[in-house]
């Protein structure tokens, strides 16, 4: 049976899981989520308009997938607080999926577990992401990647301040003019010449 992972890599690329996603693919979308205010104000902000554009990108989609990924330094034994936070977020990993381990520069290692979700699931994994900086429980540790394979579009909301999208060209054109106003200033001209001719 082929492995999760290798249709990822297929459709996006070996990077598709990798921090910064905007800067390691040429046509990429980066959306600011949240610009300030309390802790509260940026949670609601930045969970109101990740919400408005995932669920916009994969409102046909009926192949959700996601990988939640994260870190530990010696021991397997420190993600059982990664999955006690899944839980929280009422997350469950299904016996139905792939994982694999890493091992970064630093000698740490990085987990990956890749699974299947629908549509009702994607509140919970946005949720949990832009919560991890600010204080707001429930909230989940590392990272958090959803994407459809048939659409050939993946979404990394990695905090509260920002989201990435990667994939079909043309789902990217019709989320930079829909969405223009949530485009990350300080890379907009990089999104400008990617994207602007097409608008």
């Amino acid at each position: 049976m082929s492995l999760l992972r290798n249709d990822v890599f297929e459709k996006f690329g070996l990077n598709a899981f990798e921090h910064a996603l905007f800067y390691k693919y040429q046509d990429a979308i980066r959306f600011e989520l949240s610009t300030g205010g309390s802790y509260m104000d940026m949670f609601i902000e930045a969970l109101s308009k990740a919400e408005l554009i995932v669920n916009d990108i994969f409102s046909a989609s009926n192949d959700l997938q996601v990988c939640v990924s994260s870190y530990y330094s010696y021991s397997p034994f420190e993600l059982r607080a990664v999955l006690r936070e899944l839980k929280t977020c009422e997350i469950s990993i299904p016996c139905e999926r792939d994982y694999w381990v890493s091992t970064e520069p630093d000698r740490s290692y990085r987990v990956f577990v890749i699974f299947s979700i629908s549509k009702s699931d994607i509140r919970k994994f946005i949720w949990g992401a832009v919560a991890m900086d600010l204080g707001i429980k429930p909230s989940m540790r590392g990272s958090i990647y959803i994407y459809s394979l048939t659409d050939g579009v993946l979404a990394h909301p990695y905090d509260d301040r920002g989201m990435d999208i990667i994939g079909d060209f043309a789902i990217l054109s019709a989320l930079y003019r829909k969405y223009s106003v949530f485009l990350f200033g300080y890379d907009r001209e990089v999104m400008d010449a990617s994207f602007g001719k097409t608008s």
